[in-house]
């Protein structure tokens, strides 16, 4: 299988809590391992940074997902979406992919 890795960046909407961060993380985790995507999610006062790998159309959908949550706003992608040259991920792993 062939890892493609989208990063972006948004700002929240409202200053975030430790709960609410807590809450993203515990979701974010439910759904990512759903749809085989792992992924890094930094977090520094109302900046959010992300980078998203695994099949193309789960990190599409994943994104998609994402640009709809109210909780941010203004995403913008800083790395291009690509196939990644190694097949092996850099940032976790997924049940079941490699």
């Amino acid at each position: 299988m062939s890892l493609y890795r989208l990063i972006y960046a948004s700002r929240a909407i409202e200053q975030m809590k430790p709960d609410d961060l807590a809450q993203i993380l515990a979701s974010s985790q439910r759904n990512n391992q759903r749809v085989h995507v792992s992924g890094a999610l930094l977090f520094s006062a109302r900046e959010f940074l992300q980078c998203l790998e695994g099949g193309r159309e789960a990190v599409n959908a994943t994104y998609a997902r994402i640009l709809g949550d109210p909780r941010h706003e203004g995403a913008v992608i800083l790395d291009l979406p690509r196939d990644c040259p190694s097949p092996v991920r850099r940032l976790g792993h997924a049940p079941g992919r490699p």
